[in-house]
């Protein structure tokens, strides 16, 4: 196998890595994240690490594709699950941007992994919050409320992003998941009512 067909995007090594990385960078942030952290999760040398990614830059990059790539997939998920309620789709669609991947995280090696991933990855991060915004706004359509708060002078849009700005405080200013829940629930119920 030709090292260029081994370092391809979607084959089995890479996304390996990829997963490895993420969950490293999850748990140590950006900075306190070597390279031979990543080898050894990943179970590869660090020479053969590098084949693959050739900064720890690129890597931090590429494994943020890859988180965003699944958090959008997960949100999609339980958006598009009938078996729930509007309102539990759109908690599930949050918590799974918001949540899941931060669970094992502390709350200062997250904050730091933002905080490096805005200045690395913007543009990424930016079209995670768009496509959640999304999901949102076809959710609220769905259930009929978007149209009653139009009637009210209220968009679609600015709806979904109301929701999404409210995801983040909430995110930012409690330390549980049930927290979290409780407080998105609140957010939610808000605006699934008719004004």
């Amino acid at each position: 196998m030709s090292v260029t067909s081994r370092r391809a995007p979607g084959s089995p090594q890479r996304e390996a890595i990829l997963t490895a990385a993420t969950a490293i960078f999850l748990r140590y942030g950006f900075k306190k994240t070597s390279m031979d952290d990543v080898a050894r999760a990943a179970g590869v040398s660090r020479q053969g690490l590098y084949l693959y990614f050739e900064t720890k830059d690129l890597l931090f990059r590429d494994a943020l594709q890859h988180l965003v790539s699944h958090l959008i997939s997960a949100a999609h998920a339980v958006a598009e699950d009938r078996n729930l309620s509007h309102r539990d789709r759109l908690l599930g669609a949050f918590e799974a941007v918001h949540c899941s991947a931060f669970h094992n995280a502390s709350r200062e090696d997250a904050v730091e992994l933002l905080q490096s991933a805005q200045s690395a990855a913007g543009a990424l991060l930016a079209q995670l919050e768009r496509d959640l915004m999304g999901i949102a706004a076809a959710l609220l359509a769905e259930a009929g409320v978007a149209d009653r708060w139009e009637e009210a002078g209220v968009t679609v849009a600015e709806l979904s992003e109301q929701l999404l700005m409210s995801a983040k405080g909430i995110k930012a200013s409690v330390d549980t998941l049930a927290a979290y829940r409780e407080r998105m629930l609140t957010a939610i119920r808000i605006v699934m009512r008719s004004p």
